[in-house]
């Protein structure tokens, strides 16, 4: 019997979006779809929209489209877009629902994105242009699309173009009018029939803000009662993606299909030189926290690890720096119970020397891992051949 599933979703679905995205592509709408303009796909059965944006150089991406799913999700990608969260802008890329549709060089493809471009893409080694598709879920390394998000692609992709079609006669039909709008096409079910209009857009709201801290009363007497002489520190978080492939063993953790969570990278360390007379410099602290799909769990997480910090330590300090509002917001409610003043600096040196260090041990993990399965490939076709 014949198996009519790739990565267990039916094949004609796959042939579906391929063939949408591939229609959309030789339309070159990028030549004209700016960053000004987006708009939005209700489809029927999903209880938010899919928010259609442009590349634009993101995701390593010049060619092809961004699917936002979500209001809060786009909130944020809307930011991001317009500077905000700069210093952290790789992390929050990272932390929200998004497919990419992308077209790419055939060299940079993964195996499987190669198999399934030329399975159902037509496409062929050395080709400058080939269709991609990747799945981007907050807490998890991107991956390829579930059959849930080849159905919902095919469905936005479907009427992607006829939007697009749209706005190449009349731009204005996407070109957002302010910060809070946007345009959306959905499907009204009562009636059968899609609609469009303007639509006010929530605010963005922070993963987890307002949680309550998980430090128990007595941990706080005890840094209370610790003395106030520690010197400054900081306190710094990112996403290293392919931190959990140092240590694949260890790291039990696995989403659909396999997934690999994404790591977290934390550090608490001394800030800048001692200035205090006869102060002792604390031994940082880092590691890693794999939140997996639940990101507010850093709201717990990231202040139960300052107070076992300072226990450890000894002593507790005046100021703590922060280099986004994020980790300010995730220490307020810390603050209500231990008296410290948070500073904002926008680099925090010490910290972007360990990220480094640890992103290359990565990139060679990665690196090697990619060796070895290139030679397992080689050896393989070589084994066939004899």
């Amino acid at each position: 019997m014949i198996d009519k599933h790739f990565l267990g979703t039916p094949n004609d679905l796959w042939t579906e979006v391929f063939s949408k995205f591939a229609t959309i592509s030789r339309m070159r709408p990028w030549k004209w779809f700016a960053e000004r303009h987006s708009f939005a796909i209700h489809p029927d059965g999903y209880s938010e929209p899919f928010f259609v944006h442009p590349c634009r150089g993101r995701y390593a991406c010049d060619k092809g489209l961004v699917i936002v799913y979500g209001w809060n999700a786009d909130a944020l990608y809307c930011r991001l877009i317009a500077g905000g969260d700069k210093n952290h802008g790789e992390t929050r890329s990272l932390e929200m629902p998004i497919v990419l549709c992308s077209l790419r060089k055939w060299g940079d493809l993964s195996q499987l994105e190669q198999l399934a471009a030329t399975t159902f893409g037509n496409a062929k080694e050395g080709d400058e242009e080939v269709p991609a598709f990747v799945s981007f879920r907050p807490g998890w390394m991107p991956w390829h699309l579930s059959k849930v998000e080849v159905e919902s692609t095919a469905k936005v992709l479907n009427q992607t173009l006829g939007v697009l079609l749209r706005a190449e006669e009349d731009i204005s039909l996407v070109e957002q009018l302010g910060p809070n709008r946007t345009w959306v096409r959905r499907w009204k079910t009562e009636e059968s029939k899609w609609e469009e209009g303007w639509t006010i857009k929530p605010p963005f709201t922070e993963f987890g803000e307002g949680r309550p801290i998980s430090v128990t009363d007595k941990a706080v007497e005890k840094v209370n009662a610790l003395p106030q002489t520690m010197p400054a520190i900081s306190i710094d978080f990112d996403i290293v993606p392919k931190l959990a492939l140092l240590n694949k063993d260890a790291v039990n953790l696995r989403g659909e299909d396999g997934r690999l969570p994404l790591g977290y990278l934390f550090a608490i360390q001394q800030f800048g030189p001692l200035t205090a007379e006869g102060a002792k410099p604390p031994a940082p602290e880092t590691g890693v926290f794999y939140p997996a799909s639940d990101i507010g769990s850093l709201y717990k997480f990231l202040p139960s690890a300052l107070v076992k910090f300072l226990t450890k330590s000894k002593a507790r300090p005046k100021e703590i720096i922060v280099s986004s509002e994020r980790m300010r917001s995730i220490l307020r409610p810390l603050q209500l119970k231990i008296p410290f003043k948070t500073v904002f600096h926008e680099k925090i040196p010490e910290y972007a020397k360990i990220l480094n260090m640890v992103k290359g041990a990565v990139s060679v993990q990665v690196k090697k891992e990619a060796e070895e399965i290139e030679k397992g490939a080689k050896e393989a076709e070589d084994g066939g051949s004899n």
